[in-house]
């Protein structure tokens, strides 16, 4: 327990569950409440402690709180994670046991899928308290929340190329798509009605082909598609690969894609900035999942939130304008941005 004291993660919250009758370990971190309740995705993983659980929830809910507050929601930022263990029997019951922890917060955090969970799971956990979200319960609001997030990731490359190339299209523009997942497909589908050239990976092979040969995207080894001569870089599955040594090897001008955490250090923002590329803060590129959450809890409406997904674009240009004035990093500056409207 001693390294979450160290941790720059700090919460304002953090709720710890143990249910013995159906084996669930929980815990609900709640970084912050200034804007609003806490919006945040419930993750139903495995973990090797529960010292991991804690640290990765405490990390998730303060990273929710500044996509919401870049992205304009009345929202704070929260996160929750299920310890997964090969011991559960009864997920049903299970789901029902966290959905009565999330309804002792009375309102103060609303849970929503997440890596691990999924709609049928919400709804399940909406048997036991009304403070969720991605479920059908309103018609007017869409559901497909890697459509939304797409959608904002396209705005926040058209800004990035204002920015860079000074170019108000994409006609031409080389993107390395590194996964081709539910956002990564997405957003590769708008790209190329917009003109652009495609490059892809992904591990699932079947998805890969299959969306080269739909889109006519050139092929890239996993290991490579980070470093090949291109426009735009955008990372849309995991987190944690720029660092020291793939900065060094890159080629693109502009990063920007949907993965979270896509920073190893703060140091490595810095690099990007040293090295003239272009990184786009990826919780201001990513944040129509957290709108289109915010939509289907009832906090905005459907017309807000496809407002504030084409904000995106706005909000893009602002943390990279004030980061050449500043001569700061993107990350740094977006972090000021989001702090006071937070703060």
């Amino acid at each position: 327990m001693m390294k979450l004291l160290d941790t720059d993660f700090h919460v304002e919250n953090l709720h710890i569950k143990q249910d013995f009758s159906t084996g669930m370990i929980a815990i609900i971190a709640i970084h912050n409440l200034n804007n609003g309740p806490a919006l945040g995705g419930c993750r139903f993983v495995p973990y090797q402690t529960v010292d991991d659980a804690i640290l990765d929830a405490m990390r998730l809910a303060r990273a929710m709180t500044y996509k919401s507050a870049m992205a304009g929601l009345p929202l704070g930022g929260g996160k929750a994670v299920i310890i997964s263990r090969p011991d559960i029997k009864d997920r049903k019951k299970l789901l029902e046991a966290f959905g009565e922890f999330v309804n002792t917060l009375n309102g103060k955090y609303i849970t929503a899928s997440d890596s691990g969970t999924n709609e049928e799971d919400m709804k399940i956990v909406a048997t036991r308290t009304k403070f969720v979200t991605s479920i059908n319960k309103r018609s007017d609001v869409t559901d497909d929340t890697a459509a939304m997030t797409a959608a904002g990731l396209m705005r926040a490359i058209e800004a990035a190329v204002e920015f860079r190339f000074k170019k108000n299209n994409l006609e031409g523009i080389h993107v390395a798509i590194q996964g081709v997942g539910s956002v990564g497909l997405r957003l590769a589908k708008l790209l190329v009605e917009k003109g652009a050239k495609l490059s892809i990976t992904d591990k699932n092979e079947n998805v890969l082909m299959s969306c080269a040969k739909e889109l006519s995207a050139t092929i890239v080894d996993p290991n490579e598609i980070a470093t090949i001569d291109c426009d735009i870089f955008s990372p849309c599955a995991l987190g944690g690969i720029l660092n020291e040594t793939s900065i060094d090897q890159m080629k693109a001008a502009i990063i920007c894609g949907a993965a979270n955490n896509q920073l190893q250090t703060n140091e490595d923002g810095e690099a990007l900035r040293k090295k003239d590329i272009i990184y786009v803060p990826d919780y201001v590129a990513n944040a129509g999942g957290v709108i289109c959450a915010a939509a289907q809890a009832g906090v905005i409406t459907k017309e807000d939130s496809y407002q504030k997904v084409s904000n995106i674009y706005q909000s893009v240009l602002e943390v990279l304008n004030m980061a050449k004035t500043l001569t700061l990093s993107t990350h740094l500056v977006a972090n000021q941005v989001a702090e006071k409207r937070f703060a």
